[in-house]
């Protein structure tokens, strides 16, 4: 079991993306030249994972040693002399430590502030969870599959569900350009299952796209008529679901500039169908009817 994205980003907030070493506090997000940046913050085991570990704990289990609270953020210099040195720093000096330092990140914060970045951070991991963004490309990939656009009924209620929430928020003001990518993701949403339920069929937990060409009694022109437009209502949906996709990775982008640099770095980019969906400068969704002429003119499209 490995850390959780959960406590991993418990862990970097309230660390204030500083090292908790005393004294040392050396910021673990750092630029390299004009355009990138890299993470040099590692997180450590307060109590280590394996037996040949500084202060190896039997008595915990695998959940507990991965928790947030067995984790403490530093640099490499100073994780490297308190694992050598374990005699020196003993688990009660480390958790102490980690405590002084959160609590003076706590004091440096301005309340409001920091609020306003939970609140955002709370938002956007609800929508994370609902969404499953850790399965995403396996579920949009049934809504991108040859054989017709199906889903569960499970994940379109989420999506019903998410639809709702996102429209009922209160909105701080504080990230504008996060605020805007969080409602461009729900209106993609409302246009996609809209199409979708157009000609879609339940069979137990799933919900299938009809196949309405297939008429009784056969008349050859009414059928090619409605497979054409069979294939059109395939295709509106299958780019929708790029579309839908794009919406998401530019609401962790945000999300990343804004409230956590930390947010799905491990995890990288949402996919769909092995492929990764982006919008391009100046681009948004502007609805269904503009994207029905453009979507031919996105990165990715079908």
């Amino acid at each position: 079991m490995s850390i959780l994205v959960q406590s991993r980003k418990i862990l970097w907030g309230r660390s204030g993306n500083r090292c908790a070493f005393p004294g040392c506090n050396v910021e673990l997000h750092q630029e390299v030249g004009d355009s990138s940046s890299t993470l040099i913050g590692e997180e450590c085991h307060i109590e280590a994972q394996s037996g040949n570990g500084p202060r190896f704990n039997k008595d915990l289990t695998e959940k507990q040693i991965n928790s947030f609270e067995n984790l403490i953020l530093l640099c490499p210099n100073h994780h490297k002399i308190i694992d050598d040195n374990p005699d020196e720093y003993p688990v009660e000096r480390l958790k102490k430590m980690k405590a002084d330092h959160e609590s003076r990140v706590r004091k440096a914060l301005d309340d409001k502030s920091e609020f306003d970045d939970m609140y955002y951070e709370s938002v956007v991991y609800y929508i994370d969870m609902m969404l499953e963004f850790d399965n995403w490309d396996a579920w949009t990939s049934y809504l991108l599959s040859a054989d017709g656009p199906k889903v569960s009924e499970e994940m379109l209620d989420s999506i019903e569900k998410i639809k709702q929430y996102i429209l009922g928020r209160v909105w701080l003001g504080k990230y504008p350009d996060l605020e805007d990518a969080i409602k461009n993701l729900r209106n993609v949403l409302i246009d996609l299952v809209n199409v979708f339920n157009r000609h879609s069929e339940q069979n137990r937990n799933w919900y299938f796209t009809e196949k309405f060409y297939k008429i009784r009694p056969y008349d050859a022109k009414a059928a090619n008529e409605l497979l054409e437009e069979y294939h059109q209502h395939v295709l509106i949906v299958d780019n929708l679901t790029y579309e839908m996709t794009r919406a998401a990775n530019l609401m962790c982008d945000l999300t990343r500039k804004h409230i956590d640099q930390t947010y799905r770095l491990a995890e990288g980019k949402l996919l769909s169908y092995d492929k990764c969906p982006e919008y391009r400068a100046g681009e948004t969704y502007t609805g269904l009817d503009e994207f029905k002429k453009i979507c031919r003119e996105r990165d990715v499209f079908f």
